[in-house]
């Protein structure tokens, strides 16, 4: 079956909390806690935040935001919302596992936590994503090891991690290709796009005109060095310059168009001056390089940011 878009995201942070319990290590354990927990808190959020013709759910804007504010919140909106979704799920186990992930956030030393707690919040959690979007999440492929969500890398409180905390003052975007995004239409007429659900536009609407972004394609590698020259607008209302006409107007890959009359699940664009890019035959990586599942996030890897530079001709300091 193919798998929704509104589940990407979610569904990898618990893919790679999953191939993390492969190879066990106190530090692995550890961020394998911190990924499944993140999944679990975004497939939540996801869920709740679908529009009421998927999930029947009928949450305003306001309460969806103040709900998203707060972790016992978002369980007591899915025991309200969703209670036919919960079959074989304690939310008090979920609240209990919440705990431990913020115990090991917020102490400075002894980050530690046991397998046994690890495996079974990951098979609650694999539980959780099979009742709200009847999908199998499974572990990563062994090569996608070394990649360390920056959200979590940031986070973890050791030595050997703070060096994730000095911004490159860059930012990597998820291209997420697929049936709305083609990053041969991106690449030709100067853009990047996020949509379908407010969770996937909100995130690409925070950049702003001067940020210098490095697009990422899954499965390839980093594809395109840009600055953005445009603040994200419905993709309705987008103009490429080069061309005179509206995007929508000019032959595209993808159905970029698909639900342009509605701002909640249309795709919003940002204008992007390719500085420097390639096809995706030619994409930029190497084992272990820096991703994120994120639409956008800061490029906080030292190693990646070097190399990307190297790779992408970029001299001029951010």
């Amino acid at each position: 079956m193919l798998q929704q878009p509104w589940i990407t995201a979610p569904s990898e942070i618990l893919e790679h909390g999953l191939a993390l319990l492969k190879k066990d290590s106190d530090k692995n354990r550890l961020l394998a806690m911190l990924n499944i927990d993140n999944a679990v808190e975004l497939a939540i959020k996801t869920y709740l935040g679908l529009p009421r013709d998927i999930t029947g759910i009928n949450l305003s804007l306001k309460d969806y935001q103040e709900i998203s504010d707060s972790f016992p919140r978002l369980l007591e909106a899915l025991r309200q919302h969703a209670q036919k979704k919960l079959s074989g799920i304690d939310l008090g186990t979920i609240s209990y596992f919440h705990r431990v992930r913020n115990d090991l956030y917020h102490r400075p030393t002894g980050l530690t936590v046991t397998r046994a707690n690890v495996e079974a919040y990951a098979e609650i959690a694999k539980l959780l994503f099979k009742n709200l979007f009847d999908i199998e999440v499974k572990p990563e492929d062994e090569e996608s090891l070394g990649l360390l969500p920056m959200r979590d890398a940031s986070l973890v409180r050791t030595a050997e991690l703070r060096t994730w905390n000095s911004w490159s003052g860059f930012s990597m975007v998820n291209i997420g290709e697929g049936q709305h995004r083609n990053w041969d239409d991106n690449l030709r007429y100067g853009y990047l796009s996020a949509g379908q659900g407010r969770q996937w536009s909100e995130p690409l609407k925070k950049l702003r005109v001067g940020n210098r972004v490095f697009a990422y394609l899954k499965g390839h590698g980093y594809v395109g060095y840009g600055i953005v020259k445009q603040e994200a607008i419905p993709i309705k209302d987008f103009r490429v310059e080069k061309e005179g006409k509206l995007l929508l107007d000019l032959p595209l890959k993808s159905d970029a168009w698909d639900n342009k009359d509605n701002p909640e699940l249309c795709e919003w664009a940002v204008a992007i001056d390719w500085i420097k890019a390639f096809p995706r035959t030619q994409a930029k990586t190497f084992k272990g390089i820096f991703t994120n599942p994120h639409i956008v996030c800061k490029l906080q890897d030292p190693r990646t940011s070097e190399f990307l530079k190297k790779e992408f001709e970029v001299s001029e300091p951010p």
